[in-house]
């Protein structure tokens, strides 16, 4: 059987929802599965049938399934098929993600801070109006503020 078969019966297999026979399968065929199969469309459709241990399975599996597409996709075909517990596995992921993208956006901002003072860098400097980092700092938090009835009212003098 050729590679797109195995894994079109191992999508079948997922969805119908017995771990047992898809770990028994994938075990037997790893060499011929593609997970990734058509843009993940493994990982949505068992999200959307609701088999948590195979969500799991998958994202054990191919660790690389683990982006925001992905998870927030999940989630979505999680919600359509109202499984809560998926949604919540997916949302602590997204969590889990988000976490890392602001540790990596600081340990980049340490390292630039490091060869600034080390000297290996030289500052750049640029012309920029107050203005424009107070408008842009505002277009941050304008909408949390709104969403707790908080107005901001900003002037600037010319």
């Amino acid at each position: 059987m050729e590679s797109i078969g195995i894994t079109k019966v191992f999508k079948k297999l997922c969805v119908k929802g017995n771990i047992e026979t898809v770990k028994n399968y994938f075990e037997e065929n790893k060499d011929y599965i593609d997970i990734s199969y058509k843009n993940d469309i493994i990982f949505k459709k068992v999200c959307q049938a609701g088999h948590f241990e195979i969500v799991k399975y998958l994202l054990e599996l191919k660790p690389n399934i683990r982006n925001k597409k992905n998870i927030e996709t999940g989630l979505g075909c999680a919600c359509f098929g109202g499984n809560l517990d998926i949604f919540k596995l997916l949302s602590d992921i997204k969590s889990e993600l988000e976490d890392l993208k602001r540790l990596d956006r600081l340990t980049r901002d340490l390292l630039d801070i490091t060869k600034l003072e080390s000297g290996i860098q030289a500052p750049q400097t640029a012309e920029i109006m107050p203005e424009t980092i107070i408008e842009a700092a505002l277009e941050c938090v304008l909408p949390n503020a709104a969403a707790k009835s908080i107005n901001i009212k900003t002037t600037f003098d010319d």
